[in-house]
């Protein structure tokens, strides 16, 4: 969820101040914080790491987002840039974690912050001291498995864990009218059937933020279809997410206006996870398959950015650090992979490919991703009939 849509309600204020007491405690150097995917750990982390830098409570703040897929350099690397580190011509892994470890034993109190681990990862191969190693640097992951948590926590002596929490009925109402606007209570009618649609976002943030953008400015026919089409929609099996989620997302992304938006939210699914994705891409692969017709490259320029900026306010795309580039949170592109599981293939969780799957089973795709695998060269043959590009 972007930053500016955080509001601190009360469930989130208490678990802020849970993680604030175990940051001052100097007892506690792993915290662990878990909760379903959408309840908005990582806007947290950032507001909390924005909090201890304002109180000068450590001489080092670091984050780094791992992501299902763990690439050990790209943690590296993230972590290397906060504190101003050059790995220079470092190559190797180990090279690197030797940097790092040494960077960070110099900072008297550091606090590394890892965002959305899926599986245990190995500190020390990182280069981060922990424990006995390094009694200053505290740790701070976010997981939607508390079995992480533990795991992580385990070779660490003084843990605090913390979940994260639904909002509150009345919370969820408050956020809901904030996003959908003061129609919610334009009638009896129009608030009965607003709350049913609260309701079903089972007050997950990220499901009542998108379903407030996508329902600001629609009547009252609107709302009610909006309110069926959500207490029909069918369960999903997608590993830590809520079928709260999912469904309102879903809505969100029916409700996108034209094919052209509907098109760049589902394609931009084909790219990895927490992956920075470069506006000119998006220009390209929309000329070339045809979704900006009969348009010089510029104006389709103009079109894919206000697209973007439309998916931006319906909090179906984040803003990048990076230059002219856009990013999906990963439960909405895990929505997006859902949607076209019958048209992109799309590797699964944190498998690499070092080889071609079966060309048997790509035929019935229309897009295959291969980016960030590791598979050498191209299939000597393309025999692939609904076949039409490849990232």
């Amino acid at each position: 969820m972007p930053s500016q849509d955080f509001v601190i309600f009360e469930s989130t204020r208490n678990a802020m101040e849970k993680i604030m007491e175990a940051l001052k405690d100097e007892g506690t150097n792993f915290i662990g914080i878990h909760g379903m995917g959408g309840i908005g750990k990582t806007t947290i982390v950032k507001d909390i790491a924005k909090k201890v830098e304002q109180e000068k409570l450590f001489d080092a703040v670091v984050m780094a987002v791992v992501s299902q897929t763990i690439s050990v350099k790209r943690i590296q690397e993230q972590i290397a840039e906060m504190l101003g580190l050059d790995f220079k011509q470092t190559i190797s892994e180990e090279g690197r974690a030797r940097l790092l470890h040494t960077r960070l034993k110099n900072e008297n109190k550091t606090l590394v912050i890892l965002d959305d681990i899926w599986v245990r990862l190995d500190l020390a191969i990182i280069g981060i001291p922990f424990g006995d190693g390094h009694i200053g640097c505290k740790i701070m992951i976010t997981t939607r498995r508390r079995q992480v948590c533990n795991v992580m926590a385990s070779r660490i002596e003084s843990t605090k864990i913390i979940q994260l929490d639904v909002l509150a009925e009345q919370e969820s109402w408050f956020l809901l009218k904030r996003n959908a606007g003061d129609v919610i209570e334009s009638s009896p009618t129009m608030n009965s059937v607003a709350k049913d649609i609260c309701k079903e976002c089972g007050g997950l943030p990220l499901a009542i933020v998108t379903v407030g953008r996508a329902m600001s400015g629609r009547d009252l026919e609107e709302w009610k279809e909006a309110a069926l089409e959500l207490k029909k929609a069918q369960p999903v099996n997608i590993e830590g997410m809520d079928d709260d989620v999912y469904k309102c997302l879903k809505l969100s992304y029916d409700y996108l206006k034209n094919k052209e938006t509907k098109f760049i939210f589902l394609f931009c699914c084909l790219f990895p996870e927490d992956y920075d994705i470069p506006m000119e891409d998006l220009v390209r692969y929309g000329i070339g398959l045809g979704i900006f017709e009969d348009v010089r490259i510029q104006e389709a320029r103009n079109r894919a950015r206000f697209i973007v900026n439309n998916l931006k306010e319906s909090c179906l795309f984040l803003t990048s650090n990076e230059e002219d580039c856009v990013k999906m949170h990963d439960v909405v592109r895990d929505v997006a992979k859902s949607i076209t599981s019958d048209m992109y293939f799309v590797k699964v969780g944190g498998e690499k490919f070092e080889e071609w799957p079966n060309i048997e089973n790509l035929k019935r795709y229309t897009a295959v991703s291969i980016m960030q695998n590791q598979i050498p060269e191209y299939p000597a043959s393309w025999d692939f009939p609904t076949y039409k590009h490849c990232c």
